[in-house]
């Protein structure tokens, strides 16, 4: 695997969580207005 790769792949696992937890609060948020 090339360094570049590696880095990406590396930002992309340090962000999937920070994303998840997004999407679930956006989730939250839209259901107390509902």
């Amino acid at each position: 695997m090339c360094k570049r790769c590696l880095k990406v792949r590396f930002v992309r696992v340090k962000l999937q969580p920070l994303l998840f937890a997004k999407v679930t609060a956006n989730r939250g948020l839209m259901r107390q207005i509902v």
